[in-house]
């Protein structure tokens, strides 16, 4: 048995699966995600889980809005729009969202850098013309 199917009750090729909410909430880390898409109105929900490795999904199911929002409640869980496109986002603990703002302000600080120096080289090779 694979380690990522211990969570699943019930697998389906079309539709919601099902899936051990007990055991989801025990072993939640960064490396799960309840993934959203608002498709004509009504959200769909997406459990993935990742790997240790960078890229690697383990598994990628559908899950029914009433298991999703258990899971959500019980791990108090926050949502956040993946802004492009709009229709998608992702809940993740308040841990894991920190986290993620100093990463992403590590890579707003780095490329700032990178801006001011191409910007003095802009400068330079106009004034030379």
């Amino acid at each position: 048995m694979e380690p990522e199917s211990k969570y699943l009750k019930e697998f389906n090729v079309t539709g919601n699966c099902l899936v051990y909410v007990d055991k989801i909430c025990k072993d939640w880390n960064d490396k799960f995600v309840i993934s959203t898409w608002n498709n004509e109105g009504e959200t769909e929900y997406t459990l993935q889980i990742f790997g240790k490795k960078k890229n690697v999904r383990l598994l990628k199911i559908r899950i029914a809005d009433e298991q999703a929002k258990e899971i959500i409640s019980k791990l108090d869980l926050v949502h956040v729009s993946a802004g492009i496109p709009r229709s998608a986002g992702s809940y993740g603990t308040k841990e894991f969202i920190k986290k993620e703002i100093e990463r992403f302000e590590a890579i707003q600080a780095e490329k700032e850098n990178e801006l001011i120096i191409v910007n003095r080289m802009l400068y330079n090779y106009r004034e030379v013309l």
